[in-house]
């Protein structure tokens, strides 16, 4: 690419030798500045702000910020269409025509900005840097992308080509070739601002663009919601105004300002310039105008003169100023030419308002042809020379947006892309031709002509022109005047933002027909006659006619009206000007939430239709399932139906819990889509209309399947199912039946519907008979069973095309929303109450309590007054509707009660209706229950349904009516049960019953709102006005959908300043959305705690405002308090007893503070606090909430309003944004992890672990670590532990647990089972659930990897079997198999049909085959002997030996019988020969003799070894060899060691024996080198499944279980030595039972501590084996892990936040501090105190503690004391004094402050000029730092600690006694404890007497002070008591005192007991002397971490305060 051929010098720019001159027209924004002071004055701008700079005052950050560079992307978004107004461009213009265009619009202010042409690194010729940058892309493209060959030589082809048509020819074959449907050609336009050189270069780079594209290769260079075509238009742009970008601001010293004179005169240069470039007059023009611009010249206009100036010198241009238009412009008369005088001049063959636009353009070309005149004089007067006069005249036109059209190749052509013409918008109606003769005829005029032409404001100009305008065809007067009136409404106003007004355009010209029927050029000079415009009067008479009646008149009788003068006059004031998008949209028939399904009379409001159009979406992309969650009343059965009439003729089921709800959806199709009235009408009736409507639809109750055999469910063909209340599905029964349906149906598309598709109780049911039920939720069961979703999509829920619950709809306005009436009478029930009455009793501030008080009291009034009023009494106030129709919901029966249900529902109904006697003395009442008939139920409900009489209808219920039914025109409920926070959906349940949908287009009254009577406050305690107002991720992209539904359909932007509510709910969500996602886009979603189901929802919002531009939407104005008039939902009727009560209860709440509060009500209001935060998208985590912080903090980075909606939602909790958040969240977390209070106990689901995540309480930290990297919690209440955060079960996403396993035993990424350590389960079964012996998913015995048999879809197989082969007997009553412990059935045979002796039920043997076993006897034990060579069976039971087959002997008595004596052989089976009574050999089956002697077999025989031992060393006796430390195997006497377990602690069965020595779950609790004693108790739980381990966990054959080779995971054998590898990566054998790293095959080490030596499972510095960090007594359980001490080292002594050896000041893991040398390197000391003299814990060399003798602490913070044990510590940068470390004074910058003492309370004098450090700690006045004297008295005498004018010991600050009035006290001592000599003991001895001590005196003072009510007397007595045992201090007495105080209030002004008071002050004492003693380290260190956070500048911990205890 020739890219110097669009570089700026290539297009007509004004130049000097050294610079380009570039111009700004100074906007809006630039101008606000200047109001805003950024502008000193216009000629003395100081810079020129990016948009970017001011989008982030308003909305925060931006997309791109101050440290971006400049790219193609950034300039893209801010020269578009809807530009982006985050960027950091200015934009310029090389074209001062183009400037002084956009400059009319603002306010004609300009800045030059000269460019240097040696360069300038901030600006750039945007044109020109946009090409070369797609240049490159391609360029890169063709490098790195693999192109095919054609493609290539196609690309390479257009460098060739030297001609454009040659280039389209190319572009135009390859898109038919490829069927690329776009239209692109118009991209290869030739542009009037292009060169043909020019032109070529461009087609032939966009050529190769355009081949990219078409060939998928980069389908857009930007992105891929940016669009190629986008981009080309933007580049366009960019060239057509001469457009320069400077990147960021433009400093004062780069521009200076130009007046429009100035730059008209630039411009007629460049006109010139265009039309003569190398006329040498122009040249020196252009030369010496530039020139005199930098000396600062202008047009002036001084004295009437028009003269060139720069203040100092002057031209005079000899033009009188007052008859030049440059100075004086005359405003064309709107009123010049009225209708009538058009009409009647044409004949009505001109329209009016297009004579108007031509007549106001050619006025302006005249005045700008008048101005070239004078601009050639003055250019005259400039330069001397006349040669250009002519060419200025005839040529040039100095510039004004009313006659300049910018389309390209549009009108007469000026400059560049400047051309003259009408504004496209009009040119339409007049030609370019024609607009070309008006032009010349202008230009013919000379200035007097022109002069003469504009003096009378256009007049004659006007009627010159008229004659000129093409002529139409002459229309009647009244349809020329309904057109001229239509003309001149702008619809653009009545539909604001419109994208698309088509609608509109075809409907005009019917109004202006129907308009032109009427008499309306009568109406039009009636209003002419008041002096209107004819704007005002066209927008009067087209809202006249639009309304059809004013004041009882039609408009036809107002047109046609005698005395119409004197109508319109009387009216005038009440006549709208304004026209109602609404009404006009009606007259249209555009109807709101009205969108029609054919074949039927279904209205789907719009909601309703988008959700539809979801469901469609969902099938069009090949999935069965779509589900809809939409609550009661929102219009599930309306879309059903229209999902039904799609497929009319298809076979359709529907599903339904109950027979109700089927018959309610049959006379919905009877009366929405047959059109017929239902009521009255039979069952057979309504049967056979659904039959017509629908042929072959089948509704059955889910319960109806379960009585359907097989045969007739597979019967059931269905190509549309429907599911309602799809939550039922989940039923063991119906879940059984349900799968069957769905199989049967495989081609079925399913919508599943349902207000709460999650059940609260479910059962997982298991077998192919049952699909998975997914913890509950039934529509993401189905979807997961019908669909080939993967886990991440379910967890999206793409299934669902829509989410939304009753709280959505009713803040969309989609329902109705319910008037909650709360009882005053019940308010002391609420929890409020309860909970602020326990607040108040624990207060233990007196001042804080005694201000509760007065709220305490407030509250109790309210409650008080309310018991005045009974409920009748509110029932009767806030009844709307009296003969309305209501349900009643009953608590249900107690058990106590001892009536039937019948009995119960008619005894609460006689009460309630006592309560209403006032209201309907005969209420018609129904009741039902489920102890009813089903008959009896549908006839009550049926006689409530029907009931039309003018009584009260009441339905009564306990439960039946929670759900599943819709009854229509419901008044309202009365709710009579306590409903507790546990069961929310009850009453969400409740609520729906009353609910419905609204139709937008009616406007409701009061009695049309339903009215739910709450007795018990129940949504009061459920904080419901909370609930219904809270937005969560799912509801916002709801309601952006709805919006976008809303813009698509309506054709327009919604606009918050709209009449419409509907339109203005729109709008609000666009802005709501917009101003809370924006910080989305630029921030790590992963920060925010979301779900997969949020993320993809942030995802998908982010996506909708990308595509629709929503972030740069004009969507209006409108104030945060409108926003939430219109958006908040009111639904309590609050009386003024409720809110008294509500403000006293938060305000003793805010009095309390949160500390005060009881621990589950803290945690509480955390939670709901958090909940405000995370809604508005704060990220709440450790690193997010610094120390000390409160809740404004986290709100830097939000939007204005969005901090405006939290603080109004903080207020209706009862706190503000001074919430202490930090100590908060601290304390809750700490709560979780202990399982503290409203944390134990409890039963956890996936949304309580949501808010849990959300709220930040389980995000990690160092000191706390809640989960694993899968997201499983690992710290924290029991019931939690291990399970998952995203799932809320046992199992992540991947089915795998906190291990990594499946539920098989799988690892996930070794495949291999934990249980068999191999790749295969006990049973067989690899990760992938194939039998590895049978090759299929069931093992030899049919059963698969759930257990489950192939046959019976039990876990049991036909014969009662399980997997392990063991008998399950079937217990008839129960009906259930139960397991028992046998192999064998009830017939003796096991799973494969053999017995114990190996016998099938057909009695043939597994072994032999045949009828008999080995030793020939059969399953009965009859022998078979042998005969003629076959095997004979025979009646006896014994062989040939006389032995039977269990070995016993039999003899044959005297009388020839056969009987059975006693066994013949030993405890070994050897008989008396030595034959074994088995074998019937000398060898029995194990290979031994009878004296114990190992025979080997060999072939067929056995060979004696000679030895005790077989060859796996053990003796039948089951003992074995051992050997000693030393090896030997023989003990001090010479006899072999034998032992009942090998050296390894393995018996002869493999089974692994206890050791004796003590153990502990690493191994040996101490050092072991040799022999090792075991127990006979056998280690059970060493056995996994199968496999017996040692303590160390390896097998019998040394094989490690974890591992799976002899090695453990630490190299450790079996035996304990350790391995390492050598210098080739071979493992040896070190011998050695320590590792290099100090470890044993215990886990442990052997450390050195207090000089004696431990066996340790910790090293010395706290780290495991496993390198984790568990510190000396440590409360760290034994699953929490950490890998950095206190230090942030973990094993290795690398740091966590360097990540290198050394900690961020530079101390290493030991405490050694690094400084760095002369070359600045970084090394090791020899001491562990840095050259500050601070050790690695923060601890001060000199004092020892975490604080300098000044109380700084490491980080340079002071610390002040601290005032309470739970209140946190006060820390700043500055000492009490305003010092800082340095001892600089913070407001003197000196080291003295303004007393002139230093940090070390010295004073400095001043000696001259300077100050001077003195050795004395007081000033001249005899005051110290703190303006107190020696004996701490201040300037007026008050003594520091008392605040009174005398101390502790009654002296006063002249040092006299305040009882003595002497200077000595009763003891005769001074003011500073000196024995006074001459003190007067007869003084001090009267005074004595009046006055036991003066302590006594200063308690009474103390009483007095705090107003203490109760005996006095007592209290003095008390002290007096215990006054002598406690030295105590004014502090102390203050105590005593305060907690008397506190016991009088507590016990209604009565006080404790002495004794009690006794052993307050007892303890209180102690206490307070140790606090003063102890030293303050540990609790200083708490803050040393966080004060390092909040001030230390470095990164912070991603956790908790890392404190170190010691």
């Amino acid at each position: 690419m020739n890219s110097e051929l669009f570089e700026m010098n290539k297009f007509n720019v004004l130049e000097d030798e050294n610079y380009y001159y570039v111009y700004r027209a100074l906007n809006k924004a630039d101008h606000a500045d200047a109001l805003n002071h950024f502008y000193e004055t216009k000629q003395d701008i100081e810079k020129i702000r990016t948009d970017r700079e001011r989008y982030e005052e308003e909305h925060g950050k931006a997309k791109y910020d101050k440290e971006s560079e400049i790219s193609l992307e950034e300039i893209y978004d801010h020269i578009k269409i809807h530009y982006l107004k985050e960027t950091n461009c200015i934009s310029l213009s090389t074209n001062a025509n183009v400037s002084l265009d956009y400059g009319s619009d603002y306010f004609d202010e300009y800045a030059v900005i000269k460019v240097p042409k040696t360069g300038d690194q901030d600006l750039v010729y945007a044109g020109d840097y946009m090409l070369f940058e797609i240049y490159l892309k391609i360029e890169e493209a063709l490098q790195e992308k693999n192109i095919d060959k054609p493609t290539l030589n196609i690309i390479n082809k257009i460098d060739d080509i030297e001609n454009n048509n040659d280039i389209l020819n190319i572009i135009s074959v390859l898109c038919k070739h490829r069927n690329f449907e776009k239209n692109i050609m118009s991209r290869f336009q030739n542009k009037q601002y292009f060169t043909s050189n020019q032109q070529l270069e461009y087609n032939k780079l966009i050529a190769k663009l355009t081949i990219l594209e078409v060939t998928g290769i980069i389908p857009s260079i930007i992105s891929e919601n940016e669009t190629n075509q986008s981009l080309l238009a933007t580049i366009g742009g960019a060239f057509s105004s001469g457009e320069v970008i400077h990147y960021k601001d433009i400093p004062k010293d780069k521009f200076q300002y130009a007046s429009k004179r100035m730059m008209n005169l630039f411009a007629i240069i460049q006109q010139l310039k265009e039309k003569h470039p190398d006329n040498e007059d122009v040249k020196n023009l252009e030369s010496k105008v530039l020139e005199m611009f930098n000396k600062g010249y202008d047009i002036k206009n001084i004295n009437n003169k028009i003269v060139f100036t720069n203040g100092t010198d002057t031209i005079d241009c000899h033009i009188d100023s007052k008859t030049s238009p440059i100075f004086y412009k005359k405003k064309l008369d709107n009123n010049l030419l009225s209708i009538e005088e058009v009409y009647n001049i044409t004949g009505g063959t001109i329209n009016y308002t297009q004579a108007k636009i031509i007549i106001e353009f050619c006025y302006y070309l005249a005045q700008a042809r008048r101005e070239a005149y004078d601009y050639s004089d003055i250019i005259t007067s400039i330069t001397g020379n006349t040669n250009l006069s002519e060419m200025i005249i005839n040529e040039t036109v100095p510039i004004n947006n009313k006659i300049i059209d910018r389309i390209n190749n549009n009108g007469y052509k000026i400059c560049e892309s400047v051309n003259l013409g009408i504004e496209d918008k009009y040119a339409n109606f007049y030609s370019s031709s024609n607009q070309k003769k008006l032009i010349d005829l202008l230009f013919n005029f000379d200035d007097a002509e022109l002069d003469k032409l504009l003096t009378d404001g256009g007049i004659t100009l006007s009627y010159s022109i008229i004659n000129n305008i093409q002529k139409n065809n002459p229309t009647n007067k009244n349809e020329y005047y309904a057109t001229s009136i239509l003309d001149t409404i702008d619809f653009d106003k009545i539909y604001k933002n419109a994208i698309s007004k088509e609608k509109v355009a075809e409907e005009k010209e019917k109004l202006s027909k129907s308009l032109g029927e009427y008499d309306i050029s009568r109406l039009y000079q009636a209003f002419k006659n008041l002096d209107l415009s004819h704007e005002a009067i066209s927008y009067y008479i087209f809202n006249l006619f639009l309304e059809k009646k004013f004041k009882g008149k039609t408009f036809e009788e107002i047109c046609n009206m005698s005395d119409i003068d004197k109508f319109i006059d009387e009216n005038k004031a009440v006549f709208n000007v304004d026209v109602n998008m609404i009404t006009l949209n009606k007259y249209l028939g555009i109807f709101e939430d009205m969108n029609y399904v054919e074949n039927s009379n279904i209205i789907l409001r719009d909601y309703q239709q988008r959700i539809k159009n979801e469901v469609d979406g969902i099938y069009s992309n090949d999935r069965r399932f779509a589900g809809v969650v939409l609550p009661t009343g929102g219009g599930k059965s309306f879309i059903a139906m229209a999902e039904m009439l799609e497929r009319k003729d298809q076979k359709i089921i529907y599903l339904a819990p109950r027979v109700g709800i089927l018959r309610n959806f049959k006379k919905n199709i009877v009366e929405y889509v047959a059109g017929l009235d239902p009521e009255g009408l039979s069952d057979k009736e309504l049967d056979a209309i659904v039959k017509d409507c629908f042929p072959y639809l089948e509704l059955i109750c889910y319960q109806s399947l379960t009585s359907i055999d097989e045969e007739k469910i597979a019967s059931l063909n269905a190509d549309f199912i429907i599911m309602d209340e799809i939550h039922h599905i989940g039923g063991k029964s119906w879940n059984k039946c349900i799968k069957k349906l769905l199989d049967n149906n495989p081609n079925s598309q399913v919508l599943g519907i349902s207000a709460t598709p999650e059940r609260d109780e479910y059962e997982e049911l298991e077998g192919e008979d049952y699909f998975d039920m997914h913890n509950g939720d039934m529509m993401k069961a189905m979807a997961a069973y019908l669909d080939n979703y993967t886990p991440t999509e379910l967890m999206q829920k793409r299934y669902l095309a829509c989410d939304m619950n009753v709280i959505d709809a009713i803040q969309e306005g989609y329902v109705v929303c319910p008037n909650i009436v709360s009882y005053d009478y019940y308010l002391d029930t609420t929890d409020e109450y309860n909970k602020t009455l326990s607040l108040f009793k624990g207060l233990k501030d007196p001042h804080a309590k005694a201000e509760a008080r007065q709220e305490l009291e407030k509250m109790l009034s309210a409650v008080n007054s309310s018991k005045l009023e009974g409920e009748n009494k509110i029932i009767e106030e806030y009844l709307t509707v009296k003969d309305g129709k209501y349900i009643l919901f009953l608590p249900r029966k107690p058990r106590e009660y001892e009536g039937t249900t019948d009995e119960y529902f008619e005894e609460m109904i006689d009460n309630f209706k006592t309560t209403i006697y006032n209201i309907d003395k005969d209420p018609h009442i129904e009741y039902i229950h489920s102890g009813q008939s089903k008959s009896t139920i549908e006839e009550s409900m049926q006689r409530f349904e029907t009931d039309n009489s003018d009584h009260m209808k009441i339905l009564v219920a306990v439960d039946m009516l929670n759900e599943g039914v819709h009854l229509p025109n419901l008044n309202g409920s009365f709710n009579q049960r306590k409903i507790d926070e546990n069961h929310l959906i009850l009453s969400l349940q409740h609520l729906g019953r009353v609910i419905y949908a609204l139709d937008p287009n009616k406007e409701l009254t009061k009695s049309d709102i339903p009215v739910v009577f709450d007795k018990y406050n129940n949504y009061m305690n459920l904080d419901f006005d909370r609930l219904v107002n809270k937005k969560t991720i799912t509801s916002d992209l709801e309601k952006l959908k709805g919006a976008i539904f809303w813009i698509d359909k309506y054709g327009r932007i919604p606009n918050v300043e709209s009449t419409n509510k509907q339109e203005q709910k729109k709008a609000v969500t666009l802005l709501k959305v917009r101003k809370k996602y924006l910080k989305y886009k630029t921030d790590n979603l992963d920060e925010h705690n979301l779900n997969d189901y949020e993320k993809y929802n942030v995802e998908e919002i982010l996506k909708i405002c990308d595509q629709y531009n929503i972030w740069n939407m004009n969507i209006g104005t409108i104030t945060n308090e409108k926003i939430r008039e219109i958006e908040r939902i009111n639904i309590f009727n609050v009386s003024a007893k409720q809110q008294s009560f509500l403000e006293a209860c938060n305000r003793i709440k805010e009095i309390a503070g949160p500390e005060a509060l009881k621990t589950s009500d803290r945690i509480d209001l955390y939670m709901k606090i958090a909940d405000v935060l995370t809604e508005n998208g704060v990220i709440l985590s450790p690193t997010t909430i610094k120390i000390n912080s409160k809740v404004e903090d986290l709100l830097d980075n939000l939007d204005f309003s969005i901090v405006e909606d939290i603080r109004y939602e903080l207020q209706n909790i009862g706190y503000d944004l001074n919430y202490p958040i930090y100590n908060e969240y601290k304390f809750v977390r700490d709560c979780f992890m202990e399982g503290k209070s409203l944390f134990s106990g409890y039963d956890y689901n996936l949304d309580d672990i949501t808010n849990l995540r959300k709220f930040g309480i389980l995000c990690n930290s160092i000191q706390k670590i809640f989960i694993d990297k899968n997201g499983f919690i690992v710290n924290g209440p029991n019931k939690l532990l291990r399970k998952n955060i995203w799932t809320g079960t046992k199992y992540d996403k991947d089915n795998c647990n906190f291990k990594g396993y499946d539920k098989y035993g799988f690892n996930k990424e070794t495949k291999i089972n934990i249980y068999t350590n191999n790749y295969y389960d006990k049973y067989g079964f690899n990760i992938d659930h194939i039998n590895i012996y049978t090759n299929t998913q069931y093992d030899n015995h049919g059963f698969n990897i759930d257990h489950i048999h192939k046959d019976t879809n039990t876990k049991y197989n036909e014969n009662g079997f399980n997997i392990d082969c063991l008998y399950c007997k079937f217990d008839k009553k129960t009906e259930k198999y139960v397991l028992t412990d046998s192999q064998y059935d009830k017939d003796g045979y096991d799973i494969n049909g053999y017995n114990k002796r190996n016998f099938d039920r057909n009695n043939i043997h597994r072994v032999t085959g045949l009828p008999y076993d080995e030793l020939f006897f059969d399953n009965r034990g009859f022998y078979w002997e042998l005969k003629d060579g076959t095997r004979v069976k025979t009646g006896r039971r014994y062989n040939e030996k006389m032995f039977d087959r269990d070995g016993d002997m039999y003899e044959i008595n005297d009388k020839g019988f056969a009987r059975k004596v006693k066994k013949i052989y030993d405890r070994y089976g050897f008989k008396m020969d030595g034959t074994h009574y088995i074998t019937g050999t000398k060898i029995d089956p194990n290979g031994y003799d009878s004296d114990g002697i190992w025979y080997r077999k060999i072939g067929e025989r056995y060979e004696s070894t000679g030895s005790i031992f077989n060859d796996k060393g053990w003796t039948r006796d089951g003992l074995t060899i051992r050997h000693n430390a030393y090896g030997l195997n023989i003990d001090k006497n010479g006899n072999l060691l034998l032992d009942k377990v090998d050296d390894y602690g393995f018996d002869a069965n493999e089974r692994y024996h206890y050791p004796i020595d003590p153990i502990d779950n690493d191994g040996f609790k101490t050092f072991h080198r040799g022999y090792i004693e075991y127990s006979n108790r056998i280690m059970l739980k060493g056995k996994h499944h199968g496999i017996y381990c040692d303590i160390h966990r390896f097998d019998k054959k040394g094989i490690s279980i974890d591992t799976g080779t002899f090695l453990n995971k630490y190299n450790f054998d079996r035996n304990g030595y350790w391995w390492k590898k050598d210098e080739n990566g071979k493992m040896f054998n070190t011998y050695s039972y320590i590792s290099d790293d100090g470890w044993t095959i215990d886990k442990k080490t052997i450390i050195n501590k207090d000089g004696k030596e431990y066996y340790s499972s910790i090293d010395e510095r706290g780290f495991d084996i496993d390198h984790n960090y568990k510190p000396f007594h440590s409360n760290l359980s034994s699953t929490e892990k950490r890998l950095y001490d206190e230090h942030g080292f973990d094993y290795q002594k690398n740091n966590y936040f360097t990540g290198t050896h050394l900690n961020q000041e530079n101390f290493d893991a030991d405490g050694f501090w690094w400084k760095k040398d002369e070359n600045n390197n970084l090394v090791k000391t020899d001491s562990k105190i840095n050259d500050e003299g601070w050790n690695i814990d923060h601890v001060n060399e000199k004092t020892g503690r975490i604080v300098d003798e000044h109380g700084f602490d490491s980080l340079h913070l002071y610390r002040y004391r601290q005032t309470g044990k739970n209140k946190p510590q006060k820390i700043s940068e500055y000492d009490s004094h305003g010092f800082d470390y340095r001892g600089i004074h913070r407001t003197t910058g000196k080291v003295y402050n303004k007393n002139h003492f230093d940090i070390d309370g010295y004073w400095y004098r001043k000696e001259g000029k300077e100050y001077v450090k003195t050795d004395s700690k007081y000033d001249e006045d005899g005051l110290d730092i703190d303006r107190r004297d020696k004996n701490e008295f201040t300037k007026n005498g008050y003594f520091k600690k008392t605040r009174k004018k005398y101390n502790s010991d009654g002296f006063m600050k002249d040092e006299v006694h305040s009882i003595t009035n002497q200077k000595y006290d009763l003891s005769g001592k001074d003011i500073n404890g000196e024995v006074v000599a001459d003190a007067d003991k007869q003084l001090i001895r009267s005074i004595k007497e009046q006055i036991q001590f003066d302590s006594r005196k200063y308690i009474e003072d103390l009483i007095e002070e705090y107003n203490i009510s109760g005996d006095y007397d007592r209290i003095l007595e008390s002290y007096d008591e215990y006054s002598d045992e406690f030295e105590l201090d004014d502090e102390e007495i203050n105590s005593f005192i305060q907690f008397m105080m506190l016991k009088a209030i507590k016990k209604d002004e009565t006080l404790y007991t002495e004794d009690e008071l006794y052993e307050y002050l007892k303890e209180s004492a102690k206490e307070l002397k140790l606090q003063r003693k102890n030293d303050d380290l540990e609790e200083m260190m708490k803050y040393y971490h966080e004060a390092e956070q909040t001030y230390g500048g470095r990164e912070s911990y991603p956790g908790d305060d890392l404190i170190t205890h010691r």
